[in-house]
């Protein structure tokens, strides 16, 4: 499991923009179009990554998946504020427009739980649900900020269920104990992951994993795919990509394990991703407001520790700076000036 990764920078997102195409996009920068995806896209605690293969993987009947960074349970645990229009509630959560297909799975979860108060959809996408649904629960329209994990997150977590159709955020309630149903559509299912979504949702059982008629969806003691997976790390996702036959290395990202000189890369980069080789590909989002006092502490902690390394070792710092006119005063601690 990573850690609360409180001193990495965090991707701020547009509105309207999909986290799922975040982690693409950064993916992309790494790898190159076309050579890796997200493992679960839309999936905020979990940011493994998948790289395209010739041949079948498998996976050993073991689930080996932790979540990628804890952050959301983290802002949890320190915000423990109700919400009284999700306690009690059945939650949809869908990626866009449901499946026309998928509605009478819908009902079949909603007849199935009888003491909720009321059903809540997320986001104005589902609007046209109000119409469908066959409840005589209210029906309301509710609109999160998608750019922030913990508010999903306490939404999943005080709610009485959460319906999921066609999106992997379903692994973040899942793996955190939320009380949880995933329906997946024909064409969902279609997709080369498909199978080891199936086989570790099921794995977990406080989650239920259906198909568009409702019916369970079984997940076999084994299951190939034609993919292989990598932890959320630079230098591991390059290595997959060379041993399936791609190239890597690029003017903005060097080869760290068979460059030395990292200069290139560590100007493209945050000056703490240099006290290590293991550098996230994805990084946690950052929503605004639910993150301000996490990003005051990584200030914090970013302004003392470039103060330790001004003290202890001025030449580096100076020489590591993005700023022109501190590199130039890096001459002035050189180590060749000292001994001279």
């Amino acid at each position: 499991m990573g850690s609360l990764n409180l001193l990495l920078r965090r991707v701020r997102l547009k509105p309207g923009l999909r986290w799922s195409n975040i982690q693409q996009s950064q993916i992309d920068d790494v790898a190159g179009g076309g050579r890796a995806s997200p493992l679960f896209p839309g999936a905020m605690l979990f940011n493994q990554i998948m790289v395209f293969a010739d041949g079948k993987h498998k996976s050993d009947g073991a689930n080996p998946l932790v979540p990628d960074t804890i952050d959301p349970v983290y802002e949890y645990c320190s915000n423990t504020t109700i919400v009284n229009i999700v306690t009690d509630a059945l939650i949809i959560d869908a990626e866009q427009v449901v499946p026309i297909e998928c509605l009478s799975a819908i009902n079949k979860l909603v007849k199935n739980e009888p003491s909720i108060s009321r059903i809540l959809l997320l986001g104005n996408e589902l609007g046209y649900l109000q119409e469908q649904l066959i409840t005589d629960k209210p029906v309301t329209v509710l609109t999160p900020d998608w750019a922030d994990p913990s508010a999903l997150h306490r939404i999943y977590r005080q709610a009485r269920h959460t319906i999921f159709v066609d999106t992997l955020r379903a692994m973040d309630a899942a793996y955190t104990c939320c009380r949880c149903s995933v329906i997946f559509s024909t064409e969902k299912l279609k997709v080369p992951a498909a199978s080891f979504w199936v086989k570790c949702l099921t794995e977990i059982s406080v989650c239920s994993v259906v198909d568009a008629n409702g019916d369970v969806i079984p997940a076999g003691a084994e299951c190939s795919y034609p993919f292989s997976i990598v932890e959320n790390d630079r230098s591991e996702l390059l290595k997959a990509i060379r041993e399936n036959g791609g190239e890597t290395g690029d003017a903005r990202f060097p080869d760290i394990e068979n460059n030395s000189d990292n200069r290139k890369y560590c100007a493209t980069s945050h000056w703490l991703d240099q006290l290590d080789t293991s550098v996230p590909v994805i990084r946690p989002a950052d929503s605004g407001s639910s993150w301000r006092h996490l990003n005051i502490r990584d200030r914090k902690t970013a302004a003392t520790r470039k103060l330790a390394k001004l003290r202890h070792d001025p030449y580096a710092f100076f020489s590591d700076s993005k700023i022109n006119l501190l590199q130039r005063a890096a001459k002035f601690f050189s180590p060749e000036r000292k001994a001279g």
